[in-house]
């Protein structure tokens, strides 16, 4: 038997009494009832990628914290960033209320994703000696990230 059949019958198995109740979709009571129109995540101009990535997010079908912690009690439920439980709406919506006076803001959010990945390729891109290359896929008018004459990594001011 191939491995990743095993692999897959495995965790089905596994998970199957866990997951047994879970509703088809965890929007409908968010829509007021009303089931999703799946065909419109996928009619043009809509890419294939970005329609399965919505049906996903529609079906829960994301490992955000609160999913996996089902799957597995080890891992705790809470968002990294502001210690509220990483549900999808929390992640794709922003609509949790504050906890512990700090919200969790998606801007902020997505900003610090920015900074990261830039920090990432600024990184590779310096221990390959080509900040060249850096500079020409990210630095374009100094947008995103400004590369000092030290050959230091500057964000742009509206990312901090």
């Amino acid at each position: 038997m191939d491995r990743r059949v095993l692999n897959a019958n495995i965790v089905k198995t596994l998970n199957k009494d866990k997951l047994k109740n879970r509703e088809v979709t965890v929007w409908k009571d968010r829509l007021g009832g009303q089931s999703p129109q799946w065909r419109t995540l996928y009619k043009p101009p809509i890419k294939k990628r970005t329609g399965d990535l919505q049906w996903r997010i529609l079906h829960g079908a994301i490992a955000t914290s609160a999913f996996l912690s089902i799957l597995n009690p080890n891992t705790l439920s809470n968002c990294p960033f502001c210690d509220f439980n990483e549900s999808v709406f929390h992640v794709f919506t922003g609509r949790d209320k504050i906890k512990n006076g700090a919200a969790c803001d998606a801007v902020a959010l997505w900003k610090q994703n920015v900074r990261v990945r830039l920090n990432l390729e600024f990184c590779f891109y310096k221990a390959t000696e080509n900040l060249e290359a850096f500079k020409q896929q990210w630095g374009h008018d100094e947008v995103l990230v400004k590369v000092t004459e030290q050959g230091e990594m500057n964000a742009a001011a509206w990312l901090l």
